[in-house]
């Protein structure tokens, strides 16, 4: 019988020091990938930053770096002038996306992207509604994600409907709409771990509960129906994109194989 065992791989990537004369003590480090069609190149990017606990606006450092894969080393970045949101980040139109803060703003209140094949960070301004709105409370949640090849947002207030913003227009801001309203009565679960995944053929959204179980929100109903609930727990559920360009070609001979391993 033939075995349907399939070896995977991994690429070990060299951890880039922090510079000297960066604070040690209560640092938030953050971490992206992404892969860019237009260049082919798979990229990591490091991002550190002083913690709004410890450390004033005034005293507010920031050291970013970027790791191109098939290469032997990272490249120094200019610094960024804001808190990044470790919750959630969105791959979208060759750009990684975060929830973003100045330092000393205790609400995320603006998105920050970073385009793969420049290299440099944009500002995207929030939907108008929610800048008014969700920006000024300090008890709500938001995370940033892609719905359907489009930049979202899920917005979470207690004893309000559940909203999922999408931008139809890369980097218009005006092009943001509240596409999506879900009521809180028809959500059994905690509404403060619901994060969108994806959208099926039906027009049905797929979305996470937990850390345990997906649910299905259909628009047309405004009706939730929860998945068989997992055997194993799950912190972060991406949507799967086949691709035929492989990270272990780029790398070349720096692939490890699990078997190589044991």
């Amino acid at each position: 019988m033939e075995s349907t065992y399939k070896r995977s791989h991994y690429h070990p990537i060299p951890c880039p020091p922090v510079p000297s004369h960066f604070p040690t003590d209560e640092v938030c480090t953050l971490l992206g990938f992404g892969f860019h069609q237009a260049t082919n190149e798979f990229k990591v990017i490091r991002f550190i930053s002083t913690s709004n606990y410890t450390y004033s606006a005034e005293e507010f450092q920031s050291h970013v770096c970027v790791y191109t894969l098939g290469t032997t080393s990272w490249r120094t970045l200019e610094p960024l002038s804001y808190n990044l949101s470790n919750d959630s980040f969105a791959l979208v139109n060759g750009a990684l996306h975060w929830l973003a803060a100045r330092p000393g703003s205790k609400c995320w209140n603006i998105l920050v992207s970073f385009d793969l094949e420049q290299e440099v960070f944009r500002e995207i301004p929030l939907p108008k509604d929610l800048d008014s709105e969700y920006t000024k409370t300090y008890w709500y949640l938001m995370t940033v994600g892609e719905l359907d090849g489009f930049l979202c947002l899920f917005c979470t207030l207690p004893e309000e409907d559940i909203q999922i913003w999408v931008m139809k227009e890369h980097g218009v801001s005006n092009s943001w709409s509240n596409q999506y309203k879900i009521r809180q009565p028809n959500v059994q679960c905690s509404t403060f771990h619901l994060e969108p995944l994806g959208v099926a053929s039906s027009g049905d959204i797929i979305l996470r509960e937990d850390t345990r179980r997906l649910i299905v929100y259909r628009p047309k109903t405004n009706s939730v129906k929860s998945l068989k609930k997992c055997g194993f727990q799950f912190y972060y559920v991406y949507a799967y994109i086949g691709s035929l360009v492989s990270p272990r070609l780029i790398n070349g001979a720096n692939c490890i194989t699990d078997s190589e391993e044991s």
